[in-house]
This record gives structure tokens, sequence and C-alpha cells, in this order.
């Protein structure tokens, strides 16, 4: 089955802490990816790109609204607004972004 996102994971620290931190996710429809951006697109199958790297902790329905979010507004890109948390867990020190980039269906990918 070919996935829908294809989840490229940039920080180096390999699939298996990506996975490990997709783990909960509800929708099941992605491929990982561990290469730099522009390898990674290359690689790719999936319908939309997703970039993350191993600093980050996922909501397990982070791949469903983005998904959600990117056909219900048939957007080129999708940008959800997360918060960055000390190694500790604790105080919010900055904000960040998650974004899928445009569906590679209408860039005729």
């Amino acid at each position: 089955m070919k996935p829908v996102i294809s989840v490229i994971f940039t920080a180096g620290s390999g699939v298996e802490t990506c996975r490990a931190k997709l783990a909960g996710q509800t929708f099941k429809e992605y491929e990982i990816i561990e290469a730099d951006r522009f390898a990674g697109i290359e690689r790719a199958h999936g319908e939309y790109i997703l970039f993350v790297d191993g600093s980050e902790v996922y909501p397990e329905n982070m791949l469903e609204k983005l998904h959600d979010a990117a056909e219900q507004s048939g957007a080129d890109m999708v940008i959800s607004n997360c918060e960055l948390i000390d190694s500790d867990g604790g105080k919010s020190f900055g904000r960040g972004v998650h974004f899928v980039v445009g569906s590679r269906r209408k860039a005729g990918v």
C-alpha cells in the first residue's frame, strides 16, 4: 500500500527513534525516511511530505489532524503550532511549527 504521508526524519537519531515517537499515531498510512530534506523528498512515495526531527514530541493525533486539514482545505501547505518544552518536560521556551508540504498529486510529482 502506498503511504499517504512521507515522514522525513532529519535529526540523524535513527528510524527507530522516529518510529517510537510516532507509535501512538491514530493515522497509520505513513512511511518514515531518514535523510536530509532534499534526499528525503527524492525518496518519498507519499502524497504529502512531513518534516520532523528527533527533539520533538508528537501528539497521538498529529498526523491525522494535519492530513485532514490538508484534505479539507485543499491547501498547498498545512502548518500547526507546537510548543517547545525543555528537556525536563517543564516550562515552554518557545514556539515552533509542524507542516505538511503541498500535495504531490497537485504538484504533478
